[in-house]
């Protein structure tokens, strides 16, 4: 009898370690499930300042702890010398100016100073640089530099500058106040052109200032802090100019202009103070400029121009009888170049 049972334990262990074995052979393995969790793209970046996308001829309130009141009526390209009180603005060629003309108001129950820099103008260009700040502010009435205390419910209309680059359309201004609350300005095609002959053809935008204009005696065009006016181009039958003699191959050319002092400083001006140029119809620079003189005699002028003033002068050429000629041109430093055709001069 124990042998009967002993023989039964020993076949029933053995079917149970046989029987998992024989079922997992016959079974598919199961699929093995993706604990993976899904990571989340973060990428950590500044939010927008407050503000409002805005329109010229509508006033906007800036600021919340402190509001001001903003109208832009108007926006302009130039590349004339500015005057905003005492100060005189210029650009050189590869810049231009956007000045803007804005009405101020104060909307509180107190006084309110303003200047300048009581808010933040940032001009972007077409390649997203940003251009910041205003030269300075002026009164429309009478030009003056605006920095007062405008009284409850007191409106100023003001203008000011600043300075961009002379090609293409400024697409966006931003005026931001001292609490980061900001007006957002869409400029494309609200801004008045700059006129000819300075604005470059090939923008229909008339955006784009020219570096070197195409001029005409007996116009007056921006020099630095000058106007500049070309009179008369004409060979002189004098044997001498001041203490210098001609040789006997030698001509002598008289360029007589005008100049107007834009400043609201007076100026130093004298032979050398604008580069002169006379180019041959072979485009080579010819001549030697002896000096400036007064337009009535034979008087050298180095001296000042008082604001405003206006006086007429004579630059002094010696050239070679048989030179034909093409060009006259006048720049300062690295303003633009006002170049005249001459070729008609014999």
């Amino acid at each position: 009898m124990k042998k009967w049972i002993m023989f039964a334990v020993l076949v029933t262990v053995v079917s149970v370690l046989v029987l998992p074995v024989c079922t997992n052979a016959k079974t598919k393995p199961k699929q093995v499930k993706n604990t993976t969790a899904k990571v989340t793209h973060y990428v950590k970046g500044t939010t927008q300042l407050s503000g409002e996308n805005a329109q010229f001829g509508i006033t906007y309130t800036l600021g919340k702890a402190s509001p001001f009141n903003i109208t832009i009526k108007s926006a302009e390209y130039s590349v004339d010398p500015i005057v905003i009180g005492d100060r005189l603005f210029k650009v050189d060629a590869k810049n231009k100016l956007l000045i803007l003309h804005m009405i101020y108001h104060n909307p509180l129950h107190a006084d309110r100073f303003v200047r300048w820099d009581s808010f933040g103008f940032t001009a972007v260009d077409a390649n997203d640089q940003n251009h910041d700040g205003l030269l300075d502010l002026g009164a429309e009435n009478d030009k003056s530099k605006v920095g007062m205390s405008l009284k409850p419910a007191q409106k100023k209309e003001v203008y000011a500058a600043m300075i961009v680059p002379a090609s293409g359309e400024i697409p966006k201004l931003m005026i931001k106040s001292s609490d980061n609350l900001v007006l957002r300005y869409d400029l494309k095609g609200k801004v008045k052109g700059i006129p000819a002959p300075f604005a470059d053809p090939a923008d229909t935008s008339g955006a784009t200032a020219l570096a070197k204009i195409t001029a005409i005696e007996g116009t007056y065009y921006p020099v630095s802090e000058c106007y500049f006016k070309l009179d008369k181009v004409e060979y002189s039958g004098a044997a001498a100019i001041g203490t210098k003699k001609l040789g006997k191959n030698d001509r002598l050319l008289i360029v007589t202009f005008s100049l107007k002092n834009a400043n609201p400083q007076k100026i130093f001006f004298r032979w050398d103070s604008f580069i002169r140029k006379l180019v041959d119809v072979d485009g080579v620079e010819v001549g030697k400029c002896e000096n400036v003189f007064q337009a009535s005699r034979d008087n050298p002028f180095a001296g000042n121009i008082e604001a405003g003033q206006e006086l007429t002068l004579r630059y002094a050429f010696i050239l070679p009888k048989d030179v034909s000629l093409k060009t006259f041109s006048i720049v300062k430093g690295d303003g633009r170049t006002l170049e005249y055709d001459i070729t008609s001069i014999k």
